[in-house]
C-alpha cells in the first residue's frame, strides 16, 4: 500500500555554467559577425547557409531567415550560379583549391535581381567533427570601388586621348632620364616604337651635340634646384631615328607625386619645323619686298599722323639728296612749299577725323637739300604699324621728266599737225617711219589746178592784210570740200590752187576722176556762194584738169613739199591757163575716163601752149545727181578742229609767224608784180616755198573763235 519515490539528483551547477558561458560565447560571436561593415556567410559542404550577419542581410537584400537554409547559389550572379555546386563537390572530393583560401572577383546577385561586383574571400572552418566540413565566405562589396576604377579608368583614357590628340610631343621621365611615358604624337614625330623609346635615356632623342651633356644638366638640378631648362620654353634640336635633326621648342615641368618619394619630369616638345620654314618664307618675302622697295624708282617715304618721317627707301635719299638718318628725322612738312604742307596736313586731319578718302595723285612741290624745288605727284594710303599705331604711306612720284616728255609730246604733236596740214595723212604717216626719200609712180592720177581771175591786179589794189583774209576764207572753203572728196591739196601758189587724186585710198582711177569732177563743180558754186556774201570782190575762177601717169614725191628736208612731176601736170596747168572764167575745161583723157557719170560740153580744137592743137571739153554737169558736200561743212570742221585741238601756243606763235610771212610776201609782189619766179610761175609771189606757209593760215581762224581760257593739249 505504500508508494515510495526515489530521486536521483544531479548537480546541473557546472553544466548551467557551461551553457551560460557558451551562450555568451554564442552572444559574442553573433555581435562580433553583425558588428562587421563587411558581409560573411557560412555554408555547410553542401552549400546550404548556416550563418549570416546583419551586413549581409543589408547588402543583399533578403531576412536572416531567408537566407538560412537556403543554398548559396541564391547571391551567385547568373553565370556561376549554376557551376557553384560542381566547383564546391569538385573540391571536396580533390581538395584542390582554386578559391579555397584566396580572394576573387566575381559578381554576386541581390534579392531585387541585380548584380554588382563583390570580392569574395573563402576558407574552411575547423571543427572537431570530421563528419561536418563548413566553410566561411567574407564579400566586400566592390560597387564603390568599380565606380571610382572605371572613373579612373575614363580619366586615364582621357587623358591618354588628350595627349595621343595633342600636336606636341610629349615624354614622361625620371630624375635620372629614363623614359617613362610618351604619347603617340611622339612616335609618329621621331620615328621610334613605343616599346624602343620607354626605359631609354632621353638623350636618346637630343640632337646638335648635346646628347652626351644632357644627364648631367638633369643631375644638377636635382642637386641645386637651379633650373635653366625647366619651367621655361627654350628651342633646341632634336634627332629623329633616322639621325635627321630638327628645330623644337621644349617645355619641361616637374610633377610632384603624393609619395614625395619619385621626382618625374615631363617635356612637351613642339616641332618648329613649319614654323621655321615659314619664318624662312616671310623672311625671304621681307627681303623681296625691301628689294622692290629699294629698287622702286618712286621715292617711298612712311609717315605717322603728325607727318613725322619713319621710313624711307633708296629713291627718296636720292630725290631729297638727304641721308637715311637725317630724312628720318624731318617733319614732311619741311620737305613740301606751305600751302602744300597745309594741304597734307589737312588731308591727314580729315582722314583720321571723318574717314574722308585720300586725293588720288595730288600734284605737289617738293623740296631738295640743295634749295630747289621739283614737281611730285603724291599717293597715301593708311598703314597699321607692327604695335599697333596709324602711319601712312606716300608714294611721291618725280614729275619733273614726265612733264619734260610731256612738253615734248605737245611739240612733237604740234609738229605732226603741222606736218599733216603740209603733207597728204597717208605720205605724213610714212615720212614719220621712214625719213628717207618718198617717191612713187601713179599711172593714172588726175589734177586739177584753179586760178583767180584777175588776182594780180586786184591784189595791188587791196591791204595785205585783206588779200590774206580773202584768200584764207576762200581757200579754207575749197579745203573742206578737198576733205570732203577725200582729195589731197598739194599746194597754192599765189593764187593757184593745185589738187589731185593721189594717194588716193580707193586706187580706183575712174573713182578719182569722178571725185574730182564733182570737186571742180563744188569749187565753181562755192567761189558763186562766196560772191553773193562778198559782192564787192566779184571773184571769178579758171579751171584745168586733167588725167595720166604722174611721178609723186616729197622733196626737200626743212620745209616738206609733196609735188607731182610729169607732162599730165603740165597739161592739166595748161588746160587752166588756157581756159574760160566760171568754166573747168579737161582734156579728152578725163572725158573718156568719167565716162557716162558726167555730161560734158565739147569745146572743140585749140592750141594750147608747149602742146600744140588739143580738142578740149568743158565739165558741164553730173548725168547721174550725186549729193552735194557744202552747206555747214566748214562750221562742223571748225568746231571739229576747236575741240580736238592739239595745237600749243607755240604752234599758235609758229602760224602768226607764217602769216607776216606771208603778208610781206604779197607786199613784196604788189610792188614787183613781176614774174620773178621759176618758169611757169603767174606773176606775183617770188618762189613756191615761200608760200608753202600759206597752208598754216588754214588754222588762224581757230584762234580767232577760241578765248584766252582755252588750253591746248
Amino acid at each position: 500500500d505504500e508508494r515510495l519515490f526515489c530521486g536521483f539528483i544531479i548537480d546541473l551547477t557546472e553544466k548551467k555554467k557551461n551553457e551560460a558561458e557558451v551562450q555568451r560565447r554564442e552572444r559574442l560571436v553573433t555581435g562580433i559577425l553583425n558588428a562587421s561593415v563587411d558581409p560573411l556567410i557560412q555554408i555547410n559542404s553542401t552549400g546550404i547557409i548556416q550563418t549570416v550577419n546583419n551586413a549581409a542581410c543589408r547588402l543583399f537584400g533578403w531576412t536572416m531567415d531567408e537566407f538560412l537554409g537556403s543554398n548559396i547559389k541564391m547571391i551567385v550572379g547568373k553565370e556561376h550560379a549554376r557551376m557553384h555546386d560542381m566547383y564546391l563537390k569538385r573540391f571536396l572530393e580533390t581538395g584542390v583549391a582554386k578559391v579555397m583560401g584566396k580572394k576573387r572577383e566575381l559578381k554576386a546577385r541581390r534579392k531585387d535581381g541585380s548584380e554588382f561586383w563583390v570580392e569574395l574571400s573563402l576558407k574552411e572552418v575547423e571543427t572537431n567533427d570530421e563528419d561536418e566540413r563548413l566553410f566561411c565566405g567574407f564579400i566586400i562589396d566592390l560597387t564603390e570601388k568599380k565606380r571610382q576604377e572605371s572613373m579612373i579608368l575614363k580619366r586615364q583614357r582621357l587623358v591618354e586621348g588628350i595627349l595621343d590628340a595633342t600636336v606636341n610631343s610629349m615624354f614622361l621621365i625620371t630624375e635620372t632620364g629614363s623614359i617613362v611615358e610618351v604619347n603617340k604624337t611622339a612616335i609618329e614625330n621621331f620615328g621610334y616604337e613605343k616599346d624602343e623609346l620607354c626605359g631609354k635615356n632621353i638623350s636618346l632623342i637630343v640632337g646638335g651635340g648635346h646628347a652626351a651633356n644632357h644627364d648631367s644638366y638633369l643631375k644638377r638640378y636635382v642637386q641645386t634646384g637651379e633650373a635653366k631648362v625647366i619651367g621655361k620654353n627654350r628651342e633646341l634640336v632634336a634627332r629623329r631615328k633616322d639621325g635627321t635633326e630638327f628645330f623644337v621648342e621644349l617645355s619641361v615641368k616637374e610633377i610632384v607625386t603624393e609619395e614625395g618619394d619619385e621626382r618625374l619630369f615631363v617635356g612637351f616638345l613642339r616641332s618648329l619645323t613649319q614654323q621655321k620654314a615659314y619664318e624662312a618664307e616671310i623672311k625671304r618675302k621681307e627681303e623681296f619686298s625691301e628689294k622692290i622697295i629699294e629698287s622702286a624708282r618712286d621715292a617711298l617715304l612712311v609717315i605717322d599722323k603728325d607727318r613725322w618721317i619713319k621710313r624711307v627707301n633708296e629713291a627718296a635719299v636720292c630725290k631729297y639728296g638727304m641721308t637715311r638718318e637725317n630724312l628720318c628725322r624731318c617733319c614732311l612738312d619741311w620737305l613740301l612749299v606751305a600751302d602744300d604742307a597745309e594741304w597734307l596736313k589737312t588731308e591727314i586731319g580729315q582722314y583720321l577725323d571723318v574717314g574722308m578718302p585720300f586725293t588720288e595723285d595730288k600734284e605737289l612741290q617738293a623740296k631738295h637739300s640743295d634749295g630747289s624745288w621739283f614737281p611730285v605727284s603724291l599717293s597715301i594710303s593708311e598703314l597699321k604699324g607692327p604695335n599697333g599705331e596709324v602711319l601712312f604711306v606716300i608714294f611721291a612720284n618725280d614729275l619733273t621728266m614726265a612733264k619734260k616728255m610731256m612738253q615734248t609730246e605737245v611739240e612733237k604733236t604740234a609738229a605732226e599737225v603741222l606736218l599733216m596740214n603740209v603733207l597728204p595723212e597717208s605720205i605724213a604717216m610714212r615720212l614719220k617711219q621712214d625719213p628717207g626719200h618718198i617717191a612713187e609712180h601713179h599711172h593714172c592720177a588726175s589734177i586739177l589746178f584753179a586760178d583767180i581771175v584777175g588776182f594780180t591786179t586786184m591784189s595791188s589794189k587791196m591791204e595785205p592784210k585783206q588779200v590774206v583774209e580773202m584768200l584764207n576764207e576762200l581757200f579754207s572753203i575749197f579745203d573742206d570740200i578737198v576733205d570732203s572728196y577725200e582729195l589731197n591739196k598739194i599746194k597754192t601758189i599765189g593764187d593757184c590752187y593745185m589738187v589731185t587724186s593721189v594717194p588716193s585710198k580707193a586706187d580706183d582711177p575712174h573713182d578719182d576722176c569722178l571725185r574730182l569732177c564733182d570737186f571742180a563743180l563744188d569749187m565753181i558754186q562755192a567761189i558763186h556762194d562766196y560772191n553773193v556774201k562778198f559782192p564787192h570782190y566779184a571773184l571769178n575762177l579758171r579751171i584745168g584738169m586733167n588725167c595720166g601717169p604722174v611721178v609723186a614725191g616729197v622733196v626737200g628736208t626743212k620745209r616738206f613739199l609733196y609735188d607731182l612731176w610729169g607732162d599730165a601736170v603740165n597739161t592739166a596747168s595748161r588746160m587752166e591757163s588756157s581756159g574760160i572764167p566760171g568754166r573747168c575745161q579737161v582734156t579728152k583723157a578725163v572725158v573718156e575716163l568719167a565716162g557716162d557719170d558726167f555730161v560734158f560740153e565739147h569745146r572743140g580744137m585749140i592750141n594750147v601752149k608747149g602742146k600744140g592743137e588739143m580738142e578740149t571739153f568743158f565739165i558741164e554737169k553730173r548725168a547721174v545727181p550725186r549729193k552735194g558736200i557744202l552747206g555747214n561743212t566748214r562750221k562742223m570742221d571748225r568746231s571739229q578742229k576747236k575741240n580736238g585741238s592739239t595745237l600749243n601756243e607755240r604752234s599758235r606763235f609758229s602760224l602768226l609767224q607764217s602769216l607776216k610771212m606771208l603778208e610781206m610776201a604779197i607786199s613784196e609782189s604788189t610792188i614787183t608784180s613781176s614774174n620773178s619766179g621759176p618758169p611757169g610761175l603767174k606773176p606775183g609771189l617770188k618762189t613756191m616755198d615761200s608760200l608753202l606757209v600759206e597752208d598754216r593760215v588754214d588754222e588762224l581762224d581757230e584762234f580767232d573763235e577760241l578765248d584766252e581760257s582755252d588750253e591746248f593739249s
